[in-house]
């Protein structure tokens, strides 16, 4: 049997931790519950708090971040801020044809 070892990248206390990203040379995720970005680096940890739950993340081409929050998508800023898109447009289900 192999040992196995778990190495804790930060003690953030998030209560949930959700959708860990490397980006820029530092790993991003987000605590929802606690309205928080996240983000540690080998200089440290930082907690960025933020307006509204982001439940998930994802970077873009070029580098920024995407979240989903509760209505929509929209950006999110190193700094925490959001920048909100559109409510998106739902279409009908389609008939079932069974």
């Amino acid at each position: 049997m192999t040992d196995r070892a778990v190495d804790v990248l930060a003690d953030a206390g998030a209560t949930i931790g959700e959708t860990p990203l490397w980006r820029g040379g530092a790993a991003w995720w987000t605590d929802p519950v606690e309205r928080r970005l996240l983000c540690a680096s080998d200089g440290g940890w930082k907690a960025i708090p933020v307006d509204a739950a982001i439940w998930s993340l994802a970077a873009l081409e070029d580098g920024r971040l995407v979240g989903s929050l509760d209505d929509r998508f929209a950006r999110i800023g190193d700094d925490g801020a959001i920048r909100p898109g559109r409510p998106p447009r739902l279409l009908p289900a389609a008939a079932s044809t069974t």
